[in-house]
C-alpha cells in the first residue's frame, strides 16, 4: 500500500498540481529525515489523510531522491519545487550531484539555485564543504542571479562571523 501511495504522489509531482504534490512530498521527507513521526501532521495532510500513517524508510528516500534529481535535470519548470524537496533530505552524499545541478541552473533559475545551496548548507557544516563547494559558492556570490547573490552574501557573512572565514 505504501508503494501505491508514494507512486501516486510522485505521479502528481510530474503531472497534475506539482506545487501541492511537492509540498506534501517535502513534508513527508522532512518528517522522515528529522524523525518527527510523533508530531501532529493532521493539518499538513488535511486533504490527504492517506499520508498520515505513511512512514518512509531508507529505500523510499533513495527512490524519492532519484526521482527529484530526474525532475531537476529533465523538467526545468519543476526545478525549484524539486530542489526545495532536496533541501529536506539533509544528505551530504548528494553534494556532488547538487553542485552539478547548481552549475546547470545558476544563470537560469534563481529560486532553484537558492534551494540547492540550502540543500548543501543545511546538511553539513562549513568545515566539511571543501574547496569545490566554496569556490562554487564564491562564483554564485559574484555571478549568480540577484536572489542567489544576496543569499550567498548572507551565507558568507555568517561564515566570516562564526568560522573566521577569510574568503
Amino acid at each position: 500500500m505504501k508503494e501505491i501511495i508514494l507512486e501516486k504522489l510522485l505521479d502528481d509531482c510530474m503531472n497534475s498540481n506539482t506545487q501541492t504534490a511537492t509540498l506534501l512530498l517535502e513534508k513527508l521527507i522532512d518528517r522522515h529525515t528529522r524523525q518527527l513521526y510523533n508530531d501532529d501532521y493532521t493539518e499538513a495532510f488535511r486533504h490527504h489523510e492517506e499520508l498520515l500513517p505513511l512512514q518512509l524508510d531508507t529505500r523510499d528516500i533513495f527512490h524519492i531522491r532519484n526521482f527529484l534529481f530526474y525532475l531537476l535535470l529533465n523538467h526545468p519548470d519543476k526545478a525549484a519545487p524539486a530542489a526545495s524537496c532536496l533541501v529536506r533530505c539533509y544528505d551530504k552524499t548528494i553534494w556532488t550531484s547538487i553542485c552539478q545541478a547548481i552549475e546547470l541552473y545558476y544563470l537560469k533559475d534563481d529560486q532553484a539555485t537558492c534551494h540547492l545551496t540550502d540543500a548543501i548548507t543545511y546538511s553539513g557544516s562549513f568545515e566539511e564543504f571543501g574547496d569545490h563547494i566554496l569556490s562554487l559558492f564564491r562564483k554564485l556570490e559574484k555571478e549568480g542571479l540577484p536572489a542567489t547573490r544576496k543569499l550567498m552574501a548572507v551565507k558568507f557573512a555568517y561564515y566570516r562571523k562564526f568560522y573566521n572565514f577569510e574568503g
